[in-house]
């Protein structure tokens, strides 16, 4: 058995059956009470999900709320590895599941190449993907919240950490610069933060930076932001000639306040590992040291020692949550947990039993905190919210599917142009109105169709479409290009519709903007590619030596 293992490609394969094993007991207790609590913000993710899958290459919404940009402030990649299982899986409740345990599994691979190319130690690989990959937070985000984007950009973070140190010890920049592209094109917010816990490192290394250090920097922000530009550019393009309306947040404030049931099981890990690793201090090499050291910072800038909401009205608020440090704080004490662990393991004779031991028990307290989970859902009213005088609360219970189309809106009305908001809930259900403001239902055929049966001449029709001003759009009224104008509560509006059953499509017009951003993708896309091709011809030449 030992000589099989030395066998690196039946050793690979043995470590990634169990990361699926891993992933499947994650959510085991959850799957087989066939539970989920759909959160507050869940229909909100939801609908994108939708309008990805009816559109994958819109930035606008064409079918649900019709012109709506919101897709364009709204990172895609969380939605693609949903979107593909979702051609194969049509039951929601499975897919969701399914979409999870994928995750899961890709993150445990992630977590474990990316610190094993570091460490070049399985014992502390191994511990740092599992202790990492089944931290109690990611439950709470996926289940709780269905929030794609921060579970997605979570799985990331491993090579912002080991591309960080691979930065700073060796000059290379290629795993820190894909690590803060992938987690731009996740979540935004936690691009925010993992950009902050990279330039706390560099402030700890900064006298010994030369040159190359920092043109490594702009060539790390170049490809960050090439590769992104497609995402970017359009945001700056929409809020630069709209004032969009902005979700609404509460003041900002650490922990304990805002500390969710879950969330303490993220603060406890830290705060042990934070004990802990006062006795270890003087083990660990002088990169661990600054982890360590870093680790103390994101979780004081997670706390009420900061006093947050001082800076509520300032541009600082951008990062709306000061408690998401924490998930910095998750990542490095998840490979503190591995060092240490890896050390007192390594100092027994029976090292292999005990880790087996050490494994149950992580797994053991992951299924106690799906049940915790699930029974403080069923019992409290968190996840719940009064809206519009009715309390709104969306669960999965014993597989039935989710339906969001019926849900109230009125508090989703994000990345509108705020001179609509008073129309939104209109436009959402497709009621657009004349010059004498009498409503007119159309019939939504998806893709910016509109249909109705005109029974009288209308001098000014208002449609249930949204305009945004620096974006040009094509409307045709049966199949004849007709001029628009948007109104003062920014819908397309057109003139002189005669009587009779009317066909209206609505179809996007690509600018410069939209051109510069494909060609700045398209440049950092080839610049990735062009390295990898290079990375791959030295180790070919290499290995034929």
């Amino acid at each position: 058995m030992v000589n099989y293992l030395k066998n690196k490609y039946i050793k690979n394969t043995i470590i990634i059956a169990s990361f699926f094993l891993i992933a499947v007991m994650t959510c085991l207790i959850l799957f087989v009470c066939r539970f989920w609590l759909f959160g507050y913000d869940g229909p909100f993710h939801w609908q994108r999900f939708l309008t990805f899958k009816n559109n994958i290459f819109s930035n606008y919404d064409l079918s649900s709320t019709m012109g709506s940009a919101v897709m364009s402030f709204y990172p895609k990649l969380n939605l693609v590895s949903i979107g593909i299982l979702s051609i194969f899986i049509k039951n929601t409740w499975l897919l969701l599941y399914a979409n999870f345990i994928f995750q899961i599994f890709i993150g445990l691979n992630i977590a474990y190449y990316t610190c094993q190319k570091y460490t070049k130690k399985f014992l502390v690989s191994y511990i740092f993907a599992f202790v990492f990959m089944t931290a109690m937070p990611i439950i709470n985000w996926y289940f709780g919240l269905l929030d794609l984007g921060l579970i997605t950009a979570y799985l990331f973070l491993p090579l912002v950490l080991f591309g960080t140190l691979n930065f700073i010890e060796k000059n290379k920049y290629i795993e820190l610069a894909i690590g803060l592209t992938l987690i731009f094109m996740s979540h935004i917010l936690t691009f925010v933060f993992a950009s902050l816990f990279v330039f706390i490192f560099f402030l700890f290394n900064v006298h010994n930076f030369k040159l190359v250090d920092y043109l490594n920097i702009l060539k790390i922000s170049f490809l960050v932001l090439c590769t992104n530009a497609f995402y970017w550019l359009m945001i700056v393009r929409l809020e630069w000639f709209n004032q969009i309306n902005k979700p609404h947040f509460q003041t900002l404030q650490g922990f304990p306040e805002s500390t969710m049931y879950i969330e303490k099981n993220g603060l406890v890990q830290v705060l042990i590992i934070m004990g802990l690793g006062i006795f270890f201090f003087e083990k660990f090499s002088k990169i661990n040291k600054q982890i360590y050291l870093v680790t103390v910072i994101v979780t004081i800038l997670s706390s009420r020692i900061i006093p947050w909401h001082l800076l509520d009205h300032t541009p600082v608020g951008v990062i709306q949550f000061p408690t998401r440090f924490m998930i910095l704080a998750l990542l490095t004490t998840s490979y503190l947990i591995a060092v240490m662990g890896s050390i007192v393991l390594k100092s027994m004779s029976d090292w292999k039993i005990y880790f087996a031991i050490s494994a149950l028990a992580i797994l053991c307290m992951n299924l106690y905190n799906q049940w915790g989970t699930m029974n403080t859902a069923y019992f409290s009213s968190w996840g719940s919210k009064v809206v519009n005088n009715r309390l709104v609360s969306y669960r999965i219970d014993n597989g039935k599917h989710i339906k969001v189309t019926d849900i109230d809106t009125g508090d989703f009305a994000d990345y509108v142009p705020k001179s609509n908001l008073m129309r939104y809930i209109d436009v959402y259900y497709h009621t657009g109105y004349d010059e004498e403001k009498n409503p007119i239902i159309f019939n939504a055929n998806g893709n910016g169709e509109l249909r109705f049966n005109n029974d009288a001449l209308k001098k000014r029709l208002h449609l249930p479409f949204i305009g945004y001003k620096g974006q040009q759009y094509n409307v045709s009224l049966n199949g004849k290009k007709v001029n628009y104008y948007l109104d003062k509560e920014q819908v397309i509006t057109i003139k002189n519709v005669s009587k009779g059953v009317k066909t209206i499509k609505i179809t996007l017009v690509k600018g410069l903007i939209d051109y510069l951003a494909y060609i700045l993708t398209a440049m950092g896309l080839l610049t990735y590619l062009f390295i990898g091709f290079k990375y791959l011809l030295k180790n070919y030449l290499k290995v034929r030596k």
